[in-house]
C-alpha cells in the first residue's frame, strides 16, 4: 500500500505517543511506501505547526495518491476532515485517550465531531474504546494496545546507574514519566511508601522524569531516606533502572478529564523482566497482564498497594524471565502493526 502517515508527536521529541509513533512507523515501513509528514518538536509551536501540516497532508493527497491515510492522534482530527474533504482520501486514526476526555469547550466543539466523523477510529485501549464512545457516540472502535521494542533490556546487568549506585543492595522500587497529577507520584511517596517502609524499612523508591509536580516531588526526596528524584534521565539510565529495579510501580489516581490512555512504561518496565504494580486505572489495565507480568490494585487504597508491594519485595512471586517473555510475546509492534495493516486495507477506498 501508499500510505500517508501524519504525525505532530515524533522524535526527537520524547513520551509515549512518540515512541508509538516511531515503532508503528517502522514497522509500516518496512511492508509499504510511506510518506511521512511529522512534527518532532515542542507543542507550543502547534498553531503554527499545525496549518503547515495540514497543507502538507493535502498536497501529498493530491501529488502522492496515498491508497490510506493515518492520523495518529485525535488533535489531527480537523486535518482528517480536510484529508476527506478535499484530498477524496478515507482516514484511519488512533485515539490515545486524553483527546476524548480535554475539558476545554472550544476544543470540545471543534475536534470530537470531527473525530466522530473519521473513516476508521483505532484506540490504544479498551478504557480508550469506551471513552471514545462517550464522547462521540462511536462504538465501531478497533482496539490495538501499543507495543514495545526489544531495546530497554539488558542481559545479564542488573547494575544501577551512578546517580543511584549508593542504593545498590537496597530493595528497589522504580517509576518514571511526566510528574502531574494522575501519575500518583505524589499520592505514592507521601501515603503509600512510608507503610513500605514499615515492612520494608531499607527500601528506596527512584523517580525520574519531570512535569507540574517536579518541585514538589523534589522536596519530597530532600526530606526522605526512602525517595530519590533524579529528575528528567536520559534513555540509557531509565533502561539501566527498568532493568535494576525489583518492581516498577504505577500508582496513577483518577483525575477527572485527564486518563491514562495506555501506560507504555509499565510495558517497557516488564520487557526487561521487571514486575509491574499498578493501579487499576483506565488503560493501565491494558498495559499489565494480572498475575503474569505484575499486579493490579484498586486506588486509592494507600494501605492496599502498600502490602502487595511490600508482600512481593519480601516475597517474591514472579519470575523475571518469565514476565519479560510473556510481555514480548503479548505486546509485539511486529502484530500490533499487522493488524493497523488490517485495518488500512479495509480504508483505502476513495471516498465520494
Amino acid at each position: 500500500m501508499k500510505i500517508l502517515f501524519v504525525a505532530r508527536k515524533f522524535p526527537p521529541s520524547v513520551g509515549g505517543m512518540e515512541t508509538a509513533a516511531a515503532a508503528l512507523h517502522a514497522e509500516l515501513n518496512r511492508r509499504h511506501d510511506i510518506t511521512l509528514i511529522k512534527w518532532g518538536g515542542s507543542n507550543r509551536w502547534l498553531p503554527i505547526i499545525y496549518p503547515w501540516l495540514a497543507i502538507r497532508a493535502l498536497v501529498a493527497c493530491w501529488f502522492r495518491a496515498p491508497e490510506a491515510v493515518y492520523l495518529q492522534d485525535g488533535v489531527l482530527a480537523p486535518i482528517g476532515r480536510l484529508v476527506q474533504l478535499w484530498g477524496r482520501r478515507r482516514t484511519v486514526m488512533t485515539v490515545h485517550g486524553l483527546e476524548v476526555t480535554f475539558r476545554n469547550k472550544a476544543y470540545r466543539r471543534v475536534v470530537l465531531p470531527a473525530i466522530a466523523r473519521q473513516d476508521r477510529l483505532v484506540a490504544v485501549s479498551a478504557a480508550t474504546a469506551r471513552a471514545v464512545h462517550e464522547a462521540t457516540g462511536r462504538s465501531d472502535v478497533t482496539v490495538i494496545p501499543n507495543g514495545v521494542d526489544d531495546l530497554h533490556y539488558r542481559a545479564g546487568d542488573r547494575d544501577l546507574p551512578e546517580q543511584v549506585a549508593h542504593l545498590t543492595g537496597r530493595p528497589l522500587l522504580y517509576t518514571s514519566g511526566r510528574l502531574v497529577e494522575r501519575k500518583g507520584v505524589v499520592w505514592f511517596a507521601t501515603q503509600v511508601l512510608p507503610k513500605i517502609a514499615e515492612k520494608v524499612p531499607d527500601v528506596a523508591f527512584v523517580v525520574s522524569g519531570s512535569g507540574d509536580q517536579s518541585n514538589r516531588v523534589a522536596q519530597l526526596s530532600a526530606d526522605s531516606e526512602h525517595l530519590f528524584y533524579l529528575g528528567r534521565v536520559d534513555d540509557a539510565t531509565r533502561d539501566a533502572l527498568y532493568c535494576a529495579a525489583d518492581l516498577f510501580v504505577m500508582p496513577n489516581q483518577p483525575v477527572m478529564g485527564d486518563m491514562e490512555g495506555f501506560g507504555l512504561v509499565a510495558v517497557e518496565a516488564a520487557s526487561c523482566g521487571t514486575p509491574v504494580i499498578a493501579s487499576s486505572v483506565d488503560g493501565i489495565t491494558d498495559a499489565v497482564l494480572e498475575g503474569v507480568t505484575g499486579l493490579l490494585v484498586d486506588p486509592p487504597a494507600p494501605q492496599s498497594f502498600a502490602d502487595r508491594v511490600a508482600a512481593e519485595l519480601l516475597h517474591p512471586t514472579f519470575v523475571r524471565d518469565e514476565v519479560r517473555s510473556a510481555v514480548l510475546n503479548e505486546y509485539s509492534w511486529s502484530a500490533a502493526a499487522g493488524r493497523y495493516q488490517e485495518v488500512l486495507r479495509s480504508s483505502t477506498a476513495l471516498r465520494r
